[in-house]
């Protein structure tokens, strides 16, 4: 059985945020929409077998790459709930 995907408030903002970035870039919500499938293709697979991300330094707290972006999620046995989705690419401009 598949856990319910729960997005949190800073999840919910990233989100936004990411969106909102590609939209004025590309003047054009279509590469944000696409973007928006794969997150919630990937979550609906996390949803049925959450163990497949690779742990972290933080208890019970997992993340999988997706293209450029990372997922982060915590699971309990009823929910899956995304904490925050990371931008791998800025990561690497940071000092």
């Amino acid at each position: 059985m598949a856990l319910k995907v729960v997005w949190s408030e800073e999840a919910i903002q990233n989100r936004k945020d990411l969106f909102e970035y590609w939209n004025q870039r590309n003047k054009s919500r279509v590469f944000s929409q696409k973007l928006f499938n794969l997150f919630e293709d990937n979550l609906a697979k996390l949803s049925r077998n959450p163990i497949v991300g690779r742990p972290t330094s933080i208890d019970n707290v997992r993340a999988i790459r997706v293209n450029n972006y990372r997922l982060v999620y915590a699971f309990d046995k009823e929910r899956l709930t995304l904490l925050t989705i990371q931008d791998l690419r800025q990561e690497e401009l940071k000092p």
